[in-house]
């Protein structure tokens, strides 16, 4: 009861996104959806890189969302791997998606 607990808040590191990503042409208004929609693959990577403090700021997990959503191919530029230390948190700054429709054949 006589604890004096002081809270520091997390130092925000920034990093930014851009990627390119292909998916085919007759399946691009919803794959746009699943990845740049609301609660899509954007917004899941954000939430994912900001919920621990001391997360890496990891570009693998962000290219694994974007194949589950359907993308037949990802050029992610950015981010790139950066440490982040105990007492940061990584917090996105720009944002670059753009969407390439892209005829399948078999």
């Amino acid at each position: 009861l006589t604890d004096k607990v002081t809270v520091k808040a997390a130092e925000p590191i920034t990093y930014n996104i851009d990627f390119d990503y292909y998916v085919s042409a007759n399946m691009e208004e919803t794959i746009q959806q699943a990845v740049e929609g609301p609660g899509g693959v954007i917004a899941r990577y954000q939430q994912w890189q900001m919920a621990k403090l001391g997360r890496g700021v990891n570009p693998d997990y962000l290219r694994k969302l974007l194949f589950e959503a359907g993308v037949h191919r990802a050029d992610v530029r950015q981010p790139t791997n950066m440490d982040i230390e105990p007492g940061q948190v990584a917090h996105v700054d720009t944002i670059t998606a753009n969407l390439i429709p892209i005829e399948l054949t078999i």
